[in-house]
């Protein structure tokens, strides 16, 4: 089983841009384009970074010093804090919450921003309400595109396109938090986005039709989709770390196969080191996990050959 076979049981995507007006970035939007971004929720608070590639032009270098950014690597990062969008963070919120959905592509144009999710279809009268708030939105947001999902391979090839991604694999043993019903082969795909008490939302496949009752959570039993809130000791405090450091992640997978434990993490290349520090830092706080790196390359087709 490999991840083409599951990418669109997730069958349908929603999307919604809306207006953001940054003085930074009404100064140089022409010049710059498309600019990635990343949304992350916590229990309480939520923050916008959006990733600024160093530019060639002097002009436009000199307009981006000017300003007080955090620099990391190639990129300027404008750090947004939740005041400054309540209704985007209100929107992303109600979708993100949804029992099926993962997050899709995040990005700046012009002066909007636009975020996509993908979900269930079991999942559309709730999209609906959600719909009809955005159409009725009085801050300027707008429904941008509803309908079949684009898969989750597609929707990772949008994200390179716009800030080359690396891919970090590991594998570790099972700890604490997971629960012995999760080591049936399966993949998954996690919520990392929307953390809550230290936990976050994955979306399961399993390889094989099974006979869950009660847990995980049943989305569509026919089209083998499940969900479970819950997180073991060394994913938590990787997450954890890897959030207070405002770490940019396209896509979580896991893959659970002959009981091991795999996750494969899609990130912007630029922060590969970074979040390797993260992740060996956490690895060696946590023998018993028995961490083992099995893949670290830069995003291309081929990936999804043996993945």
């Amino acid at each position: 089983m490999i991840y083409r076979e599951v990418e669109r049981r997730l069958d349908m995507r929603m999307s919604f841009s809306i207006e953001f007006k940054h003085k930074l970035i009404l100064m140089i939007q022409k010049e710059i384009g498309t600019i990635p971004a990343t949304m992350h929720h916590m229990d309480h608070s939520s923050h916008i970074d959006l990733f600024i590639r160093a530019p060639e032009d002097a002009r436009i270098a000199g307009i981006i010093s000017s300003f007080d950014l955090v620099r990391r690597g190639e990129y300027y990062i404008v750090q947004t804090p939740d005041y400054e969008f309540p209704e985007l963070q209100a929107i992303s919120r109600k979708l993100l919450s949804l029992s099926s959905s993962v997050p899709g592509e995040f990005y700046m144009m012009g002066d909007r921003l636009y975020n996509s999710i993908r979900f269930h279809h079991s999942d559309l009268q709730q999209v609906s309400k959600i719909a009809g708030e955005i159409i009725n939105s009085a801050e300027g947001a707008r429904l941008e595109d509803l309908g079949p999902s684009l898969g989750g391979i597609r929707t990772l090839d949008n994200i390179n396109a716009r800030i080359p991604l690396t891919l970090i694999s590991f594998k570790f043993s099972r700890g604490d938090g997971i629960p012995k019903e999760l080591l049936l082969d399966h993949y998954g795909e996690a919520n990392i986005e929307m953390m809550s008490s230290g936990k976050y939302k994955v979306n399961i496949y399993p390889a094989e039709p099974v006979k869950w009752q009660g847990y995980p959570d049943v989305i569509s039993a026919e089209e083998g989709i499940y969900t479970y809130m819950g997180v073991g000791e060394f994913q938590r405090d990787l997450f954890t770390k890897a959030g207070e450091r405002r770490m940019p992640m396209a896509s979580v997978i896991s893959k659970v196969t002959g009981g091991e434990i795999f996750l494969n993490q899609f990130l912007p290349a630029a922060f590969k080191d970074e979040h390797l520090e993260i992740l060996l830092d956490t690895a060696r706080r946590h023998p018993s996990a028995n961490f083992r790196l099995t893949a670290i390359r830069k995003y291309d087709s081929s990936i999804w050959d043996w993945l």
